[in-house]
């Protein structure tokens, strides 16, 4: 983890080297756990436009024309391999790019956005104390279970976890402040983490979701502890893109 935020500070193309590599092992996971035992050309074909999608992005051109060429490639080997290609496998592959090399790609927008330096932190604060702070306030005053898809999730740690990222965020803001590194988005990062950490609980109960539906436990066992890169990038995959978004729509910080 330390070399991760290491990366993520440096940002260019090595954190997009990083994001590449770590999304083409989450869409393997993904495989895996959507169509186990199988190894097939429109998986094949997600690989390679995830690796495409990320080059487009280093080069600074052509992303927005990845994804239907990606879909229309998909159709053609429908179309020539429908003896073994059906529409799952194509839903599944379109799953996977979108799950992983897509939503993971929003790390290295914003960090590369105006003031990204400091404002892509929020997409850990957001994921990771969302996730903290609902464990300790949950363990400490949960009783009312927050949904079926996790037991152990009570509305009382979602609410700690949304109080936790937003104090956090704020305290992060404010050091900015202090230190004489204030932009002009530090009074807003309290609301940024509050409402980052709530999309942040519903990235990990999504994640929660898929792995009931195909009977998993964890994605992968690439980190001892953790489970896969899915399991452990679950909550960063929808924050990334929310805090952007709200880097983008808010701040115009694009």
């Amino acid at each position: 983890m330390p070399l991760f935020m290491l990366i993520v500070y440096a940002g260019g193309p090595y954190l997009l080297a990083l994001l590449a590599g770590l999304s083409v092992i989450g869409m393997r996971e993904l495989f895996a756990a959507l169509s186990p035992g199988k190894r097939q050309n429109v998986h094949i074909a997600a690989y390679a436009f995830a690796l495409i999608y990320y080059l487009s992005l280093f080069l600074g051109s052509g992303e927005r024309y990845v994804f239907p060429a990606f879909v229309l490639t998909l159709l053609a080997l429908l179309v020539a391999r429908h003896a073994e290609i059906g529409v799952t496998d194509v839903s599944a592959s379109l799953f996977a790019f979108f799950y992983a090399p897509y939503l993971m790609s929003h790390v290295w927008l914003a960090r590369e956005a105006r003031e990204g330096r400091w404002f892509v932190w929020l997409i850990f604060i957001c994921a990771w104390a969302a996730d903290t702070g609902a464990y300790f306030v949950g363990v400490k005053f949960g009783k009312r279970k927050l949904t079926p898809l996790s037991p152990n999730k009570t509305i009382e740690g979602a609410a700690g976890g949304v109080l936790s990222a937003a104090a956090l965020a704020g305290a992060y803001g404010a050091a900015l402040y202090f230190t004489g590194k204030e932009t002009e988005f530090s009074p807003f990062f309290a609301g940024v983490g509050a409402l980052g950490s709530i999309v942040s609980q519903i990235g990990d109960l999504a994640a929660s979701a898929i792995k009931r539906r195909t009977g998993i436990k964890d994605f992968g066992s690439l980190l001892p502890g953790h489970g896969g890169v899915i399991d452990r990038f679950d909550s960063v995959l929808f924050t990334a893109p929310a805090v952007y978004l709200m880097m983008r729509c808010l701040f115009n910080a694009g």
